[in-house]
């Protein structure tokens, strides 16, 4: 029978709480390498060694019951999801109903527990109190206890509208002085205040349609592997933080020059909205057709899966492949023009007399050299050469068709 030994008991009284050291190691020649650095007073590490986040749900009357059974399997199976990938992380629950913010969870990694908050089911009721949930998750998090962390608010929304006490603009700057990154994930329904709230703290703000199966999971999924993309850092010789542009901050400034229109002479243009979906190879499930299998597109607006490169059916974006641009471009190209020279027999009889005097004069009669093959063209009957609009230079009748045709330019000058 085994027999364990209670470990001797340690003395915590003389320890006292410091800033985080910095960890040295000593190297073959005798200096010190640095491996981490000090963190300066109330400074956060944005990458740290644990991932605290708070998942805010949509509990009001706007959460259809029509989708409850599928968007609680979608939150355990997220939930599992990071779990599993991540096994310093650590997650707190709030719900949003009735103009208030309930902690249904604090702080945990035990998937159990929340198996049996979820199981308790949602009671959908009244309207949310967006300022209110983010103001308590900031305290959540700012109390969580460790320096060095990560910290993260997700939330999911139904509504179009907020009714607040609070002020959410004051609650904004919290975060944003924290470096609390907010991510939003809407279902269908949205209002502006989402958007700036995402683009402020460096997150992301999402839209899912809900009639899609399997939506919410896969874009919940997608968003967590990117969760550490968008970094705040903090500027050289200014004391205010500086953003580092978002996939989402993109998005919207390509919104907002996507109507302008360019004058040029009387012709009038428009900017076109165009996205260049990433091929991924692991198992997915399609937005279009609810299929599974490999092989899929990914929108780089809304990380929809998608089948083909069409135009994206969650958030209309025209997806498309550089070859397609690059052939669709060639189309609006200025071919390369030619002038065709009917010159007399006896006067391409001077010129190849003139560079050939040692050739038979009856093979080498009515004979050209092609500036692209280098061979020689044209007969007794046939002595049109083409020449190049802007050096002259001389092509065969083939050589000439197949630069008109693939729009490049002249291989002697470089015109075209």
């Amino acid at each position: 029978m085994a027999s364990f030994r209670a470990k001797k008991s340690i003395s915590t009284s003389h320890i006292e709480p410091t800033q985080p050291l910095k960890v040295e190691k000593k190297t073959s020649d005798g200096q010190t390498q640095k491996l981490f650095k000090r963190l300066t007073p109330n400074q956060q590490s944005q990458v740290g060694i644990f991932h605290h986040v708070v998942l805010i749900i949509d509990s009001s009357e706007s959460l259809p019951l029509t989708y409850l059974s599928e968007f609680v399997n979608s939150l355990f199976l997220y939930v599992q999801f990071i779990l599993s990938h991540r096994p310093l992380i650590r997650v707190a629950f709030m719900t949003l109903q009735n103009s208030l913010c309930y902690l249904e969870l604090r702080f945990s990694s035990n998937l159990s527990a929340f198996e049996e908050v979820l199981r308790d089911g949602f009671r959908p009721s009244g309207h949310i109190a967006l300022a209110t949930g983010l103001d308590q998750a900031y305290d959540l998090l700012m109390n969580s206890g460790s320096a060095a962390s990560s910290r993260r608010i997700l939330y999911i929304n139904f509504s179009n509208a907020t009714l607040d006490s609070l002020d959410i603009f004051s609650v904004l700057e919290k975060l944003f002085a924290a470096q609390i990154q907010v991510d939003v994930v809407s279902l269908t329904n949205s209002f502006g205040v989402l958007d700036h709230i995402s683009r402020t703290t460096g997150g992301r703000h999402l839209i899912v349609d809900r009639e899609i199966k399997g939506g919410l999971l896969n874009l919940l999924k997608r968003l967590e592997l990117r969760s550490e993309d968008a970094k705040i850092m903090q500027s050289k010789g200014e004391g205010t933080l500086n953003l580092q542009m978002s996939h989402n901050q993109i998005i919207t400034d390509a919104k907002c020059t996507k109507d302008t229109v360019l004058a040029s002479n009387t012709e009038e243009g428009k900017f076109i909205m165009v996205g260049f979906p990433v091929h991924i190879c692991d198992d997915a499930i399609c937005f279009c057709h609810n299929r599974h299998g490999t092989g899929f597109y990914e929108c780089p607006f809304c990380y929809a899966i998608v089948c083909d490169i069409s135009e994206c059916v969650c958030c209309g974006l025209q997806l498309v492949m550089y070859p397609n641009l690059y052939r669709g471009a060639l189309l609006h190209k200025r071919a390369l023009s030619f002038k065709k020279l009917d010159s007399s027999l006896s006067q391409t009889e001077s010129i190849v007399n003139n560079t050939n005097q040692t050739e038979d004069g009856k093979n080498s009669k009515g004979k050209g050299i092609c500036s692209l093959c280098q061979m020689q063209y044209g007969t007794d009957t046939n002595i049109s050469q083409y020449l190049c609009t802007f050096c002259d230079s001389p092509f065969c009748k083939s050589c000439s068709e197949l630069l008109t045709e693939a729009k490049v330019a002249c291989t002697i000058c470089g015109q075209i």
